[in-house]
């Protein structure tokens, strides 16, 4: 009997495992492409910090990606600054994906004479 209990716990662990991540797939359904480019264009990311996300405190993931083809450029979240020697590279053709730890502004400049071209993409509730 107590090796029946054990199994049936495992199995109920399982299913409640499995439909909390359906239900957490459901509430994260709506995607916005482009937020901040003009009539959802990429955002052209030149000498000056450039807003390529918003901050959203209900986004449940995202992707930046800059274009091949474009210049490199460096991000920073939020209260950072980026400069052409500061934040996280993203270099042409490179994008990056997160989760809902990233939820800040994210902004971006370009790293040489070739403005970027930040295309985005996000999932909302």
């Amino acid at each position: 009997m107590r090796r029946y209990a054990g199994v049936l716990g495992v199995v109920l662990v399982v299913i409640l495992g499995l439909w909390e991540d359906t239900a957490s797939a459901q509430q994260c359904r709506s995607p916005r492409t482009n937020a901040q480019g003009v009539a959802m264009a990429p955002v052209i990311v030149g000498a000056s910090a450039t807003v390529v996300l918003d901050a959203v405190t209900t986004r449940c993931q995202g992707i930046v990606q800059n274009e091949q083809g474009a210049g490199d450029v460096r991000c920073a979240w939020d209260t950072e600054t980026p400069t052409s020697t500061a934040g996280f590279l993203l270099a042409a053709g490179q994008s990056v994906v997160f989760g809902n730890t990233e939820q800040k502004q994210l902004r971006c400049i370009r790293t040489g004479t070739t403005d970027g071209k930040i295309s985005t993409w996000e999932a909302m509730p």
